[in-house]
């Protein structure tokens, strides 16, 4: 369909210290149409979006950043609108969602031991149906992350801890509000190495520690350790060949928002449940140079332990 979508932006440097950027845009735009031609019902948009960025250097070395969007969405929406489905029945809805982030980095000149960087963000976003029975739903993610990168000659290690909460909302007419919330402390530790010339071999280790309380009364408490290797080849002509091989942790997450006010059903859900693992296998080959560059990546990824979130947990 058509799209207007005007923006105005302006940055600055007042001084060597400290900089900034400001953007703001709003989008008008109509139902797009399906392969076969047809317009698509209610799948216009109105977005209005903004940004701003703030950068400070106190002291040489020292940075401090700062960053928060905020995209908001409202208008008639037919559930499942890019489906295509004639007939249906649309809603009139708000969407807001919310991102603050802020960075600390220390990198002292001429110590390779330390590359220390600290970031804490906040996720939030939010959904509104105002029909006649309404309902809402909300999904927040805050987190931190602590890490630093060592140089030793040929090794590079990075290493750290973070922390992410997730809670859930939910609320259905004149009901109570319900949410659930998780949690997971990880601690992680990536190594590089650089030999023959042309060689970078790499390898690390992740410990999640994972727990979450659901509306049945479930409690999930769960631990994993995730490995990775890698190898990778420079040619020294710009092409670079590489292989990987990696396992990924996920543990058991809260319900979104908007099936919570559906309340659990302790008898479906699985208490065993533990998480869910990914191990992906990666082979593939990259080329930049004078002025070109191209890509090719195969890979393969197996989840074990998949989880249903249908306001239920079970496999």
């Amino acid at each position: 369909g058509d799209r207007l979508s005007p923006s105005l932006g302006f940055y600055g440097r007042p001084d060597e210290r400290f900089s900034y950027l400001v953007y703001g845009s709003k989008t008008w735009a109509g139902n797009y149409k399906d392969g076969g031609g047809n317009e698509v019902p209610y799948s216009d948009d109105e977005p209005a979006e903004g940004l701003v960025k703030l950068r400070f250097r106190p002291a040489p070395d020292h940075e401090i950043a700062l960053t928060h969007n905020r995209r908001e969405d409202n208008g008639m929406r037919a559930t499942q609108a890019n489906f295509g489905l004639p007939d249906a029945e649309p809603q009139d809805q708000e969407f807001i969602r919310e991102t603050t982030s802020l960075r600390y980095s220390y990198a002292p000149a001429g110590n390779p031991l330390i590359d220390l960087e600290l970031r804490a963000y906040d996720n939030r976003s939010a959904l509104k149906r105002l029909t006649a029975s309404p309902s809402e739903g909300e999904w927040l993610t805050s987190g931190l992350d602590i890490r630093n990168r060592s140089e030793l000659g040929a090794l590079v290690l990075t290493y750290g801890y973070d922390y992410t909460r997730e809670q859930s909302r939910g609320r259905a007419g004149s009901g109570p509000r319900v949410s659930e919330t998780g949690e997971t402390h990880g601690l992680y530790l990536q190594a590089e190495y650089g030999f023959a010339g042309h060689w970078l071999a790499s390898g690390g280790l992740r410990y999640d520690s994972t727990s979450l309380a659901d509306l049945a009364g479930n409690v999930y408490d769960g631990d994993h350790l995730s490995p990775n290797v890698g190898l990778r080849f420079e040619t020294g002509q710009g092409l670079s060949l590489f292989a990987s091989w990696s396992e990924a942790h996920r543990g058991v997450r809260p319900v979104p928002g908007t099936q919570l006010t559906s309340g659990i059903n302790a008898a479906a859900t699985d208490p065993t449940l533990e998480g869910e693992r990914a191990r992906t296998t990666e082979i593939g080959a990259t080329f930049d140079a004078n002025g070109w560059r191209a890509g090719l990546i195969l890979f393969d990824t197996r989840i074990e332990g998949s989880i249903l979130y249908g306001g239920q947990r079970g496999m």
